[in-house]
């Protein structure tokens, strides 16, 4: 009710874009919270599904369908990488039959020679991404998440092929992670 000065004028404005932008981050650090517990729900839901299969044949199966559930992806595909005949080839792989591989061809061969995780926007943009198989099955491989797995002695003994995310363009840190 009565006159403010400039000083003030400009103390209550600067408090109130202070508090607008406080107001936005807390927006956005909730909505974060929430998707991270959707995945940790998920996640929970995985583990119990995990220890109540004791069947082994349906346990890769059930773990390749729980990480493309979990990861919003299209499908996803085990390799294990054989070194006596220097291939990779599919254990599960959600969709298709198996696939067999030379060591070093396309996006797994890379991860199985480099050890080290891939995460691609768009595979066609690789000279080493091989297309013929997108084009034979009428499929669009874009994004890829492509990690290693290795056993306790960290010898590289697989790979982990993730592809095409549903609700993004790419795969992100909490999806490498």
């Amino acid at each position: 009710n009565k006159p403010l000065t400039i000083d003030e004028f400009n103390i209550k404005i600067e408090r109130f874009l202070i508090e607008e932008k406080l107001q936005n981050e807390n927006y956005i650090l909730l909505n974060k919270q929430a998707d991270l517990n959707k995945r940790l729900s998920t996640l929970i839901d995985v583990a119990y599904d995990l220890t109540a299969e004791l069947d082994y044949k349906k346990l890769f199966p059930l773990i390749i369908s729980k990480v493309t559930e979990i990861m919003t992806a299209e499908r996803t595909s085990l390799y294990i990488i054989d070194w006596e005949t220097k291939e990779l080839w599919t254990k599960v792989a959600e969709g298709i039959d198996q696939i067999r591989l030379p060591m070093n061809a396309g996006i797994c061969g890379h991860v199985a020679t480099n050890g080290e995780l891939m995460n691609i926007e768009d595979a066609w943009e690789l000279p080493y991404f091989n297309r013929d198989f997108d084009k034979k099955n009428n499929f669009r491989t874009k994004s890829v998440l492509c990690v290693p797995i290795k056993n306790r002695s960290g010898d590289k003994i697989g790979i982990l092929q993730v592809i095409n995310k549903k609700d993004k363009k790419c795969f992100d840190k909490d999806d490498e992670s």
